[in-house]
């Protein structure tokens, strides 16, 4: 095999091999750590006088107005409808 013997030819093989998965999880990583994830927006009142129902005020919460949460029970604004 023109003076190359057959185990350094599987090394090279195998060489290459392994440098082709690398670059490929590379770039896996690389485009899932791109992937921008968006959130539907919500409008943060400041208490729970602006909200016009139990459900929208809970979504709020969800969505980060933990102050709406008064006895820290998990529900936002619980006297609202």
């Amino acid at each position: 095999m023109n003076g190359i013997s057959e185990p350094r030819v599987m090394r090279y093989v195998i060489v290459l091999l392994a440098l082709l998965l690398a670059a490929s999880l590379v770039m896996t990583a690389r485009r899932d750590a791109t992937t921008i994830v968006t959130y539907p927006t919500v409008t943060a009142h400041s208490t729970c006088r602006g909200y016009d129902s139990y459900r929208e005020a809970q979504e709020a919460y969800m969505a980060g107005a933990y102050w709406l949460d008064g006895d820290g029970d998990g529900r936002a604004c619980e006297s609202l409808p």
